[in-house]
């Protein structure tokens, strides 16, 4: 596995922001700000990955803990993602948002088409789905669960997520990982 990291903010003692863990071939890397003035700096990777013969594109992002600056954000994100083809796309982060209608989640919503949403915070009790995998088309997202048990509730405040995606349409039951 390589990392690929977008750090939003440096501490003496840690860098703080995204990271995306793949095996896959990285064929492009951006990174954007989403940062707005007097909150928290945030950001989002958006890292093109090489499947076979084909592209997929994966946005890894962690918003801001205010509702306004949620929105903001996902409006931010959007503009990112207008005139994306109908190549596989997948969103995925700590949204800090567990109310299905609100703005940002609903926005999301209709854009990726609506998705489970298991708990994940707190990580030894999961009362609230913070996090998110959106898949574009929304077809090719077969599940998401929310990864239990030893190192998963103890490295994080947050439950991983697994989700199982199908990179080429001929695929069946459950596609890839």
């Amino acid at each position: 596995m390589q990392a690929v990291s977008g750090t939003t903010m440096l501490r003496e003692e840690a860098e703080y922001g995204n990271v995306l863990l793949t095996s896959l071939p990285i064929a492009g890397l951006r990174r954007h700000d989403l940062s707005l003035p007097g909150r928290e700096p945030r950001g989002a990777l958006d890292v093109e990955l090489t499947v076979g013969a084909q592209s997929l594109r994966v946005l890894v992002t962690h918003l801001g803990v205010r509702s306004r600056e949620r929105r903001s954000q996902v409006e931010m994100i959007l503009s990112l993602l207008r005139g994306h083809d109908d190549s596989p796309l997948i969103l995925m982060g700590d949204l800090n948002e567990w109310i299905p209608w609100r703005a940002a989640l609903r926005r999301l919503s209709a854009w990726f088409g609506a998705v489970p949403a298991p708990r994940t915070y707190p990580s030894r009790h999961p009362l609230f789905a913070l996090d998110r995998v959106f898949m574009r088309p929304a077809r090719r997202l077969a599940w998401i669960r929310a990864r239990f048990g030893g190192e998963a509730q103890t490295a994080s405040d947050h439950l991983p997520l697994d989700a199982g995606i199908i990179l080429n349409e001929a695929e069946k039951d459950g596609g890839s990982q």
